[in-house]
C-alpha cells in the first residue's frame, strides 16, 4: 500500500480546507503519512475496525476513549488521568486509535498515528466507554440519548465515500451505542476532572 501524487495533492487540499488557506502547509512526509493512514482507515472498514479521532487510555486494563473536535482539550484531561492515577494509566493512542466492533466485542487499539506529541502504547484493551468533552468552569458528567451519541461519535470518525463501508460503519457506531456508555463530560483543567470522571466510569463498569 502507497500513497500516489495524487492522495498527496488531496491531502493537501484536505488540510487547507480545514485549517485554513493561511496555515503552514504540511511536509511531504506529513502529507504522506496521513494519506498513507487514510487508505488503511478505508481498508480496515472491512475487518470491522474503524478509526475515532480522539484521546485513549488504559486505565487498569480497561479502555477509555475522549473525543472532540482538535483544541477541545481531550489530550489535556488524559493527560490529568495520567497526573492522577500515575501507572495505572497507559496512553492507547493521542489521536487516531482504532476500535474494533463485533457484536459484544469492542476493543481499542494503538496506532504510529499518535498525534503532535507521540503517545502511544503497542497494545489493546477492551473499551469500556466514550466520553465527547466540552470545556466547562465545573466538572459534571452525564450520560447522552442514543441520538446524541451517533451524532458525536460520528462527527469523529472516519467516513469513506463508499456507500456500503458507511452503512457498515454506522452499524459499528450502533454496536458501540448498544454496547457500552457514551457520556457528555463537561469539565476544567484541573485534577478534580479526572475524579469526577472516573468515579462515573467506575460505577457504571460495576452495575
Amino acid at each position: 500500500m502507497q500513497a500516489s501524487e495524487e492522495d498527496l495533492h488531496k491531502e493537501a487540499e484536505f488540510y487547507a480546507k480545514r485549517n485554513g488557506e493561511a496555515a503552514k502547509p504540511l511536509s511531504r512526509w506529513q502529507l504522506e503519512k496521513n494519506a498513507l493512514y487514510r487508505k488503511i482507515a478505508e481498508e480496515m472498514i472491512v475487518y470491522n475496525r474503524i478509526l475515532i479521532h480522539g484521546s485513549a487510555l488504559s486505565m487498569d486494563q480497561n479502555g477509555y476513549l475522549f473525543i472532540a473536535p482538535s483544541g477541545t482539550g481531550k489530550s489535556t484531561h488524559a493527560a490529568l488521568w495520567r497526573k492522577v492515577f500515575k501507572d495505572r494509566v497507559l496512553m492507547i493512542n493521542d489521536d487516531k486509535p482504532l476500535v474494533y466492533v463485533k457484536h459484544d466485542d469492542l476493543r481499542i487499539y494503538g496506532t504510529p498515528w499518535d498525534g503532535k506529541h507521540h503517545l502511544s502504547t503497542n497494545m489493546s484493551v477492551p473499551l469500556k466507554a466514550v466520553c465527547r468533552v466540552y470545556r466547562s468552569e465545573t466538572n459534571h458528567i452525564e450520560a447522552l440519548n442514543k441520538e446524541d451519541t451517533l451524532a458525536r461519535l460520528l462527527e469523529q470518525t472516519y467516513r469513506s465515500t463508499d456507500v456500503k463501508r458507511v452503512l457498515k460503519t454506522l452499524e459499528m457506531l450502533n454496536e458501540i451505542i448498544t454496547e457500552i456508555p457514551v457520556y457528555a463530560l463537561y469539565c476544567n483543567m484541573e485534577e478534580d476532572a479526572a475524579l469526577t470522571a472516573y468515579e462515573t466510569l467506575r460505577k457504571e463498569q460495576s452495575r
